[in-house]
């Protein structure tokens, strides 16, 4: 369940890539569908957080990613990281709600939103410190083309 709520972002995303470009509308509710639905995925983490808040690391998911470097994709939410990621998924919410009228660069600026998305909730779920590093990268890769 805590993939899905990274990885989906970024599936929509690519989405809106293969659309039309006469589809704006299509493509703001794609992004903005995701979005939402992230949030919804992040809110039941923050509510499993509340209701038992010392219990660790919960939703783990793992499965080894480069055995020889001793890396393996460890994810999961704890009451630190499940706030987090709400906070980042309301907040992507809300930019795709007030930006709604956009019309300059939008499939660009869409697309880049959601890989921001992604690579901030993975930074927020990750365990290990190779994946975190590249999670990382990924949410300042897009920031560098947005402010730009």
């Amino acid at each position: 369940m805590i993939s899905l709520a990274i990885f989906l972002p970024l599936a929509a995303g690519l989405l809106i890539l293969v659309l039309p470009a006469r589809r704006t509308t299509l493509m703001r509710a794609v992004a903005l569908g995701a979005a939402l639905a992230t949030l919804a995925i992040s809110t039941l983490f923050v509510i499993d957080a509340i209701r038992a808040p010392l219990a660790g690391l919960r939703y783990a998911e793992r499965f080894d990613w480069l055995p020889p470097l001793g890396s393996s994709y460890v994810v999961g939410v704890d009451g630190l990281s499940a706030p987090l990621m709400a906070l980042t998924a309301l907040l992507t919410a809300l930019v795709f709600i007030y930006s709604w009228r956009m019309t300059v660069h939008l499939r660009a600026w869409l697309f880049l939103f959601l890989v921001l998305e992604t690579g901030l909730l993975g930074v927020f779920a990750i365990q290990d410190l190779l994946l975190f590093y590249l999670f990382f990268e990924v949410s300042l890769v897009p920031m560098y083309f947005i402010i730009g």
